[in-house]
C-alpha cells in the first residue's frame, strides 16, 4: 500500500529541511527523502546575512542554531604584495530583519538541529539513505518509487512533489527542466581545513580575504569555529593541483602542519537559473533551481528564501484556502529576484577575475580607487547585493510598500529578547495604527473571522516601533504575508479593498478562514 502525502520533498540540505519545518508546522502530511545517510559533514556554505537568519528564524529552531553563528566581520582586498586595496564589514545598518550582522555558520550543525527539529511533529516522516528511482504524475497526485540502504522498495503517492536535491537535481532532469546560463563556468580547488590549535588562529586573518595573486586569484574565509578555508582559482583546463603542490600554495599563509585538511576538491563556479521553477505537481527549489558564484555569498541564502516563499503557499493550496494558481506566483516572485541576485554576484566577479596582464593592472585600479573613495564603495555594495523588492506576484499594487519586507521588531521581557516575528506566525496578519481601531468598524474583517492583535499581551511590546513605522510610509495599515513580504496597505479608506482584493487573489471562492491579525 502506498504512503499518501500533501507534499513529498526530495533532498534534505538547508533547503529542502527549512521547508520540510515549515510544512509541519503549517499542518502537512510530509514526507522528505534524503539519498545520504547522515549530514554531510563539511560546510559547503559559510555565509548567512540577516535576512537568511530571519528566514530560519520561522522555523521556531533559532535558540539552537544560533550557538553555531558568529559575526562574519570584514572583507578585504589585497593585492600580490599584500598591500589593502580594499575593505568593507560586511552589516546591514538598518537591522530590517531584526539582525545586524551577517555570519558565518557552521552548516552541518544547522542541519543537524533543522532536522532533529523534524521529530517535533507528527505529520512529518524522513527517510535517510534513500533514493528516488520512478515518478509517475498522474492528475491529482505524483506515485514516486524509492529505494532505501536495505534494498526495500518503498511507494508513495504524494499531491506536490518538490525537488530540493542540488545541482544535478533528478526532478529537474525528470522533468526535462533547462537551465540558462548567465555566464561561463569557472573551475576552483578547495582546501578545507580545521585548525589543531585554537591559538593558532591569530596567525591568520578573522576576515573573509580575496587574494590578487599574479599566478591566480585566492580566496580565503575564517569560518566558523576552526574552520579555515581556501580556494583557488584555476586557468581553462589546469587540471587539480596535487596536495603538495595545494599545501604549498596554503605556506605562504600558514604552516601546513598546523591544519587539519578534511576536504580538497576541484569544483566549478557555475552561474545558471531553471527556466522553469515549476512544472506539473513538481517544484524546484534551492540548488536545483538555482546556481551561482559563491562571491556574494547568496547562492544558500537564495535557496532559504525559496523555502520561505514556497511552504506558505504549498499549505494555503493544500487546505483548499487557494487555487493552484497560487503556486504560479512562486516563480513569477523568486526567478526574477534570484536573476537580481546573481548578477550581483557576477558583479563582484567580474571586478575580481582576470586572466591578461593588463586585465589584472586594471583589476588593481579599479579596487584601489574603490577602496580610497567611500561613495564608491557604497555603490558597489548596493550593487553586489541587490536584495531588491519583489515587484510581481501575490501581492496588490495599491501601494509601493507591497512586495518588501514588513522589519521584525525587537523588545524585552523579563529581560529576555522577543521578536515580532515570533508573535506574527508563520501566517497572514494585519498590522494597524490605533487609527483603525477608533475608526474603522472591521465588517470585512470580521467576515473572515480576523481577530485583532491588540487584545493580546505582547500587542504593546511593539506598539511604538509599529506606529513609526507605519507613520514613516504613510500607512495605516498593512497586510503582511507569513514570509513577512507585505501584501499590500495604504490609508483607512483603503481598508476593505485590500482585504477584498487578498481574498479574491488568493482565491475567487475562498471561504471563511482564520487569519491572524497583528494590530497596533
Amino acid at each position: 500500500m502506498n504512503e499518501k502525502v500533501d507534499v513529498l520533498i526530495i533532498g534534505c540540505g538547508p533547503t529542502g529541511a527549512v521547508l520540510g519545518n515549515l510544512l509541519a508546522k503549517s499542518g502537512l502530511r510530509t514526507l522528505i527523502i534524503e539519498k545520504d545517510n547522515t549530514v554531510f559533514p563539511i560546510p559547503r556554505a559559510t555565509h548567512i546575512d540577516e535576512e537568511t537568519l530571519r528566514n530560519f528564524q520561522l522555523t521556531g529552531l533559532m535558540e539552537q542554531l544560533l550557538p553555531h553563528v558568529s559575526p562574519f566581520g570584514f572583507m578585504d582586498v589585497i593585492d600580490s604584495g599584500g598591500k589593502q586595496l580594499l575593505e568593507q564589514e560586511i552589516f546591514q545598518e538598518d537591522a530590517l530583519h531584526g539582525y545586524s550582522n551577517s555570519c558565518f555558520f557552521d552548516q552541518p550543525a544547522f542541519e543537524r538541529v533543522l532536522r532533529e527539529g523534524l521529530k517535533q511533529y507528527k505529520n512529518v516522516t524522513f527517510f535517510a539513505n534513500t533514493s528516488v528511482t520512478s515518478f509517475k504524475e498522474e492528475f491529482d497526485f505524483v506515485a514516486v518509487g524509492a529505494i532505501n540502504g536495505n534494498g526495500d522498495k518503498l511507494n508513495f503517492e504524494a499531491s506536490w512533489v518538490i525537488g530540493c536535491d542540488g545541482g544535478k537535481s533528478i526532478v529537474r532532469e525528470w522533468k526535462n527542466i533547462k537551465m540558462k546560463s548567465y555566464a561561463p563556468k569557472r573551475d576552483w580547488f578547495i582546501v578545507d581545513t580545521l585548525l589543531k590549535d585554537e591559538k593558532d588562529s591569530a596567525l591568520l586573518p578573522d576576515r573573509f580575504r580575496y587574494i590578487l595573486n599574479a599566478d591566480r586569484l585566492t580566496i580565503y574565509a575564517h569560518g566558523f569555529g576552526l574552520n579555515r578555508r581556501w580556494e583557488f582559482q584555476l586557468s581553462e583546463d589546469e587540471d587539480s593541483p596535487t596536495e603538495t603542490q595545494a599545501m604549498s600554495w596554503i605556506s605562504e599563509f600558514i604552516a601546513p602542519n598546523k591544519l587539519k585538511v578534511i576536504r580538497m576538491a576541484k569544483y566549478a563556479h557555475h552561474s545558471l537559473v531553471a527556466e522553469k521553477y515549476k512544472e506539473g505537481r513538481f517544484l524546484l527549489a534551492g540548488d536545483a533551481a538555482h546556481m551561482m558564484p559563491p562571491s556574494a555569498g547568496q547562492g544558500m541564502c537564495s535557496g532559504i528564501r525559496d523555502a520561505v516563499n514556497l511552504a506558505w503557499k504549498l499549505a494555503e493550496v493544500v487546505k483548499n484556502n487557494a487555487s493552484i494558481s497560487l503556486l504560479d506566483s512562486y516563480e513569477t516572485e523568486r526567478k526574477p529576484h534570484v536573476i537580481d541576485i546573481l548578477k550581483g554576484s557576477l558583479f563582484i566577479s567580474n571586478r575580481l577575475n582576470a586572466d591578461t596582464h593588463w586585465s589584472k593592472q586594471w583589476r588593481k585600479i579599479q579596487l584601489t580607487l574603490i577602496g580610497n573613495l567611500p561613495p564608491l564603495q557604497a555603490i558597489l555594495k548596493s550593487l553586489a547585493t541587490r536584495k531588491n523588492p519583489l515587484y510581481d506576484g501575490f501581492m496588490n499594487e495599491m501601494n509601493s510598500i507591497s512586495g518588501r519586507h514588513f522589519p521584525q521588531l525587537k523588545a524585552k521581557v523579563m529581560g529576555e529578547s522577543l521578536n515580532s516575528d515570533d508573535c506574527l506566525g508563520y501566517n497572514f496578519n494585519i498590522v494597524a495604527s490605533s487609527k483603525i481601531l477608533s475608526l474603522h468598524n472591521f465588517e470585512t474583517a470580521q467576515a473572515l473571522n480576523l481577530s485583532v492583535f491588540c487584545k493580546q499581551p505582547t500587542y504593546h511590546l511593539f506598539q511604538e516601533g509599529i506606529e513609526q513605522w507605519l507613520n514613516q510610509n504613510g500607512l495605516d495599515f498593512v497586510l503582511v504575508r507569513p514570509d513577512k513580504i507585505v501584501y499590500g496597505g495604504g490609508k483607512i479608506k483603503d481598508f476593505d479593498a485590500v482585504i477584498e482584493g487578498w481574498k479574491k487573489a488568493l482565491n475567487p471562492k475562498l471561504p471563511e478562514m482564520m487569519v491572524k491579525v497583528f494590530v497596533n
